[in-house]
């Protein structure tokens, strides 16, 4: 059984969790790439940004999967998730010099997020029992 968090918990125990990993991705790559402060500083806020919308979003999502066995919500914001934070990775990696990337890259990783995507919405939608079949 899982517990069952509320809105306030949920939040308090995630945000300051995402903000010290972002403040550790900015000192490693600080340390690493010798880049400065100042120029890591909007990358990570949007990286940890993009990580807190989705946090947040995925307290609803989970509440009406638990409730209703309908993990639509969840699905769409985990690919949303991946997609996000995917994107930022690729633009500042090869802004930094850690990847090189173009802009087919860019499409290509937006097309097979997609399907990943379609592909887990269908396999939830077909083999995820429902909770009907599990009533006496």
């Amino acid at each position: 059984m899982t517990r069952e968090y509320s809105f306030t918990q949920w939040v308090g125990l995630g945000i300051p969790l995402l903000l010290l990993i972002g403040l550790l991705i900015m000192w490693g790559l600080h340390v690493r790439l010798r880049l400065p402060i100042t120029e890591l500083a909007i990358p990570v806020m949007g990286y940890v940004g993009v990580q807190i919308l989705f946090f947040v979003g995925m307290f609803w999502a989970g509440r009406l999967a638990r409730k209703r066995n309908d993990y639509k919500a969840a699905i769409a914001l985990g690919g949303g998730y991946c997609w996000g934070s995917g994107i930022l990775v690729l633009y500042y990696g090869n802004k930094w010099g850690l990847l090189t990337t173009d802009n087919y890259d860019y499409a290509l990783f937006s097309v097979l997020i997609t399907i990943a995507v379609v592909f887990i919405a269908v396999v939830a939608r077909f083999i995820v029992p429902s909770k009907e079949s599990f009533r006496p």
